[in-house]
């Protein structure tokens, strides 16, 4: 079974290529195993009367019984199902190949189960077909349907076509699928199939959004997906033919069905049908299908008299694109105004944390940190982990950025629905005046800015993509400013400093101790107590001094370039903003331009 579904995909894409007079083989080849399929079937209803109403040995039952004229109708029967099967296998798509190939070993797994559950009920000589004609049968057509609905409503979709006109629509599906085709009578086949398929969806696409309620359009949804049900039923006569096709072999008794005819009977109507087939292909050698254009467009101009004026189409598309443009470039400018004036606020709280870092830096706690930073050798982790805490840590930096980020992209957004709003009355009031003339205007373009709004919103700052990228930019900006003024030259010598704390204090220790003798030269038993008090005092206020005049030499040049530095590291941290955000607007108004070419996807688009 599994060879005869591959047997299938290769019929179907040699029809494609096939030159006229071989299309009746073609046909001849997939028709054997449902003419099997629908022989027996028919076979066993007429038999079935036959028995119960006709005497044994009577003329009726022994004329009607082999069933010769049926099998001869079951031909025809079985040519307009595998041509179908051709012509719509020829417009499946690799993801509809794939259910069949799993459906076709499915199928064959599950025969032998189903075989065993009617093994208790039905006579042995029946079994086989009795387990092909009910469970096998409705089983595998309706999961097939169903795996054609799933992946039709979720996956696939089809072409959005709702801006279109419907003969627009039915004329594009029906060139492009005939165009395919090496014979003009299997590309016409192939065409009007498709032609149906995209009429059919073009309708569906326009009325079903529009329904009230959700539960109403996915009813709706699952009613016209149903129409999968039409490939599904073709391939199961056609497996379930092949399965016929080999017990055949095994029907011994006359009272089987499927016995008492010969397969020559599908064998010679084939041949006396190929022949007015070759003959009329062979007449119509010459004959150039494009004259019947003509004749179709009058027809079509006659279904449909409106006649759409390209000039104002192209019009009114223009100017809808100058509005789009003018509302990019008008959201850009008041993203970027936003994203300065909410910065400079921001930053003007980190201006204030390098005072506080410089007021730590130049105190005699300060000096102690670094004392000790020095001997535990974390002095350079120390200066930066303070810088970064007194410029960044204490305003929150990055919830403070995150917050401006998802304000900005939260008024851009209501700016896009304000604009769509704005053009879908502008679109509808020109539609109304002129519904001829605008015809095959593309509407769906409305609706895409409606989809794009949450995928806007995630871009601008308001999901956790997003925020991420903004987190990353708020690192970026703190490292950047520590890392800026580290490589100042005046942070590099203010540094090199902690070096020298250890030789001030020695310095500190002599003149204390000078001083604490001068103050305690009296002597006494208090002597001792007095020199320590004196003595750390005095320690405390070199020190004191010392820091002073580190500041009176660095602090003014530090503060500059401390400020320098988070100044640049701004400018780019607006410029991370502004692409992020222009790049969010960009795309949502792309979304409108390129919705003509975006598939309908059920589960997407029509609920």
């Amino acid at each position: 079974m599994t060879i005869a579904a591959g047997a299938l995909f290769i019929l179907a894409r040699a029809l494609l290529i096939a030159p006229c007079w071989s299309l009746p083989a073609l046909a001849a080849l997939t028709a054997w195993p449902i003419w099997e399929f629908q022989r027996e079937s028919a076979l066993f209803h007429r038999r079935t009367v036959l028995a119960g109403v006709t005497l044994e040995g009577g003329w009726t039952r022994r004329t009607f019984w082999p069933g010769r004229l049926s099998a001869v109708w079951q031909v025809f029967v079985a040519l307009f199902w595998a041509s179908a099967l051709l012509a719509l296998g020829a417009l499946l798509t690799w993801p509809q190949w794939l259910i069949l190939a799993a459906d076709a070993f499915i199928l064959a797994v599950i025969i032998a189960p189903a075989n065993r559950l009617l093994k208790g009920e039905v006579r042995r000589e029946f079994l086989s077909f009795a387990a092909r004609r009910w469970p096998l049968f409705w089983v595998n057509m309706t999961a097939l349907t169903v795996a054609f609905l799933v992946l039709d409503f979720i996956l696939v979709g089809a072409p959005d076509t709702r801006g279109l006109a419907w003969n627009t629509v039915a004329e594009n599906a029906f060139a492009k699928a005939s165009a395919s085709a090496t014979c003009q009578f299997a590309g016409w086949a192939i065409g009007g199939l498709a032609a149906l398929d995209q009429l059919s969806w073009h309708a569906h696409q326009i009325l079903i959004p529009s329904l009230p309620r959700q539960e109403l359009k996915l009813a709706a949804w699952a009613v016209f997906l149903l129409q999968a049900g039409v490939v599904a039923l073709a391939f199961t006569r056609f497996l379930l033919g092949i399965v016929a096709l080999m017990d055949s072999r095994d029907r011994r008794v006359a009272a089987q069905p499927g016995a008492g005819t010969s397969p020559k009977t599908f064998y010679l109507t084939i041949l006396v049908l190929a022949v007015p087939w070759l003959y009329a292909t062979y007449q119509l050698r010459s004959f150039d299908p494009s004259t019947l254009a003509t004749g179709a467009r009058k027809v079509v101009a006659w279904a449909n008299p409106c006649s759409p004026d390209a000039r104002a189409i192209a019009t009114l598309r223009s100017a809808l694109a100058a509005e789009l443009d003018g509302a990019r470039v008008a959201a850009k400018q008041d993203a970027d105004q936003r994203i300065d004036k909410e910065l400079d606020a921001l930053f003007s709280h980190v201006e204030q944390g390098v005072d506080r870092y410089l007021d730590w830096y130049f105190s005699v706690i300060g000096e102690y940190e670094r004392l000790g930073a020095m001997v535990a050798g974390g002095f350079p982790a120390l200066m930066t982990g303070k810088l970064e805490q007194q410029l960044f840590g204490s305003v929150r930096f990055d919830e403070r950025l995150q917050q401006i980020s998802g304000s900005i992209g939260s008024e851009t957004e209501r700016q896009m629905a304000d604009l769509s709003a704005r053009l879908g009355t502008q679109i509808q009031t020109s539609v109304r005046a002129s519904p001829c003339k605008l015809e095959t205007l593309n509407l769906s373009a409305l609706g895409s800015l409606e989809r794009d709004r949450q995928r806007f919103a995630l871009a601008a700052g308001g999901g956790a993509a997003a925020g991420a990228v903004v987190m990353l930019l708020a690192r970026k900006a703190s490292t950047g400013v520590v890392g800026k003024f580290a490589s100042k030259k005046v942070f590099q010598v203010a540094a090199t400093m902690g070096g020298k704390v250890a030789a001030r204090r020695a310095g500190s220790i002599v003149l204390s101790a000078a001083g604490a003798a001068a103050i305690c030269g009296p002597g006494g038993p208090l002597a001792a107590i007095c020199g320590l008090g004196a003595g750390v005092v005095t320690w405390l206020a070199l020190d004191q001094a010392m820091v002073k005049i580190d500041e009176l030499r660095f602090r003014d040049e530090m503060r500059a370039e401390m400020l320098d530095a988070a100044r640049a590291q701004k400018a780019e941290l607006a410029n991370d903003l502004r692409a992020l955000h222009h790049a969010a607007i960009d795309d949502m108004v792309r979304g409108v331009h390129d919705s003509a070419d975006r598939a309908f996807i059920p589960a997407r688009d029509g609920l």
